[in-house]
């Protein structure tokens, strides 16, 4: 645990703070560009010392038998498959006490439960980002809920080798680019979301769509 917060320590004070703090008025491209591998670090680190370090650590002072907190997230082949996997803790109670409630209570639908279920994780990060900025953006919100419509069309590349590589693509890119929408507008920047993030959004989107049509329509043993 010390090693991981000292790095990540290294890692935010030397590489991600300077840029977050040029943001305003450097290119945004090159600041993503720069970000790229800090970011992914300060994502590995933090889930690792949460999820592998404090959560286990606090499973064996309570004496808790069931420590499975999370799973196989780093091979997920779809946005869907990530969400269960990587904080399984809130994939349960989201499943439990959101998902299946509505269903049962609502009598609605599978899809619709989902959308409600995104819909609500998505309100609850969004306040924090307020909190974080002082002000509603939106953007995080956007975000979380274009999801939705990435797992209903990557649903073609599920369990393939080129659905996992969409996959960090995905997670590499989003955390620079959702950083520096919210900072550069934080230190009085020209706003990004219409211009970077909509062409991004519209290219990820037409790409996921084609590849799962190309899968869908191989034969199964062709499918990697």
């Amino acid at each position: 645990v010390i090693l991981g917060i000292s790095t990540l320590y290294i890692i935010v004070t030397n590489h991600v703070m300077p840029q977050l703090e040029e943001s305003g008025t450097e290119n945004p491209l090159l600041s993503v560009v720069n970000l790229l591998l800090p970011f992914l670090m300060c994502y590995l680190i933090v889930w690792f010392i949460i999820f592998e370090c404090i959560c286990n650590g606090f499973a064996e002072v309570t004496y808790l038998a069931d420590r499975d907190f999370y799973s196989d997230w780093w091979n997920s082949t779809t946005f869907d498959e990530f969400a269960r996997k990587w904080n399984k803790p809130v994939h349960e109670f989201l499943l439990r006490h959101v998902y299946l409630d509505t269903q049962q209570n609502l009598h609605i639908s599978k899809c619709s439960a989902t959308v409600l279920t995104f819909l609500l994780s998505s309100v609850l990060h969004e306040c924090v980002f307020v909190i974080m900025f002082r002000t509603v953006k939106m953007y995080f919100f956007v975000l979380q809920m274009m999801q939705v419509v990435l797992i209903i069309y990557g649903r073609g590349v599920r369990g393939t080798r080129l659905g996992n590589v969409i996959f960090w693509l995905g997670l590499i890119v989003s955390l620079p680019l959702e950083a520096i929408i919210y900072c550069r507008e934080y230190h009085d920047g020209e706003p990004i979301f219409m211009v970077i993030m909509m062409p991004v959004l519209t290219l990820g989107f037409c790409g996921i769509c084609v590849s799962s049509l190309l899968y869908i329509n191989q034969p199964t043993g062709k499918q990697q």
